[in-house]
């Protein structure tokens, strides 16, 4: 019965040291920071910010971006992904080393994919890859 009496009395201390903080907290103004417009813009997750403007590229961007993409589809692309590096070497295991498949470098591929507004072949590529990575 004491110990009750002593846990009703500690759990009303308990509330009451609650509700004043509460209580205390509730009248003061919080400072907030101001966050740059600078900061802000990067900070977007509107579609516009993030997309290629294709009016700024130079011949030799264009060029380059297509040697790439040449690149990625003839010897990174695979049934099961793209591979990590273009030559196999000796297996590690803490770092990806050789073919192996990493889902930062599908996530990147899907976002090429994505912002070239090719849904066919987006959805192709995330079926496959989903099948292997999970």
């Amino acid at each position: 019965m004491k110990l009750k009496k002593i846990g009703i009395i500690f759990g009303c201390l308990l509330l009451l040291g609650v509700g004043i903080i509460f209580l205390k907290n509730l009248g003061e103004k919080k400072e907030t920071i101001k966050v740059d417009q600078k900061i802000q813009k990067i900070m977007t997750t509107n579609i516009h910010t993030y997309s290629p403007k294709n009016n700024f590229q130079t011949p030799i961007i264009k060029e380059r971006r297509e040697q790439l993409l040449s690149f990625i589809h003839k010897r990174l692309l695979t049934e099961k992904g793209i591979t990590t590096n273009y030559l196999d070497g000796p297996k590690q295991k803490e770092f990806a080393t050789g073919h192996e498949l990493l889902s930062e470098s599908a996530s990147l591929y899907l976002t090429h994919l994505a912002f070239s507004k090719n849904q066919q072949a987006y959805d192709d590529f995330y079926k496959k890859n989903n099948s292997y990575i999970l």
